[in-house]
């Protein structure tokens, strides 16, 4: 289902049993970036590590039971 929220439309994935995205982290460059393998979204965020000092911490938020998280290799 597409919600429509200002300009830009966004997907709601409740539902959905299962989805890949690719989480990168790169300190190096300051930039931390996903793409969801289904959709093909892809954000990128350039990081101010004035305000978002060393170490990062990851963080993720499961709303339903059996909810988790994997991480593939």
């Amino acid at each position: 289902r597409d919600i429509r929220k200002g300009d830009k439309n966004f997907r709601d994935m409740k539902g959905q049993t299962s989805f890949e995205i690719e989480l990168q982290l790169d300190c190096d460059n300051r930039k931390i970036s996903y793409v969801n393998q289904r959709t093909k979204n892809q954000r990128e965020l350039n990081i101010d590590i004035t305000k978002c000092p060393f170490p990062w911490q990851v963080e993720f938020y499961l709303f339903e039971v059996g909810d988790c998280v994997r991480l593939l290799h």
